[in-house]
């Protein structure tokens, strides 16, 4: 079995880190939210990936370097994104009192002040 190269080990590292700091200068996944990014990524791998095929997923990422990857970063922090989308907020709506009731005086001129409306009509 062959072994790598100290230089090419040198030279993905080396690579492995430039995409580290892609993404941890990149506007959308790094910066301040880079830590929740990364929380993202790594919930939707455990949604996704089976537990008896976790370590050799992550083996994948390591081996590869994929998981360092901003591409791949910023797939899974999108279906992060599209997946964890908050429910619309439940609002308690009460009806006015006087909802089905005809509208009377100021209101209703208010309301049909058009010339061909039929209160306007005399």
């Amino acid at each position: 079995m062959r072994t790598i190269s100290s230089r090419a080990a040198s030279r993905f590292a080396e690579t492995r880190a430039g995409w580290v700091k892609q993404v941890k200068s990149d506007e959308e996944l790094g910066g301040s939210g880079f830590e929740t990014t990364m929380i993202a990524v790594a919930k939707m791998r455990d949604e996704f990936v089976p537990a008896d095929r976790m370590k050799a997923f992550n083996d994948f990422l390591r081996v590869t370097g994929a998981g360092d990857h901003p591409e791949f970063i910023r797939l899974m922090n999108n279906v992060a994104r599209r997946l964890d989308e908050p429910a619309a907020p439940s609002v308690a709506y009460q009806p006015p009192a006087n909802i089905g009731q005809r509208p009377s005086g100021a209101k209703r001129s208010a309301l049909y002040d058009h010339p061909t409306s039929n209160g306007n009509r005399r």
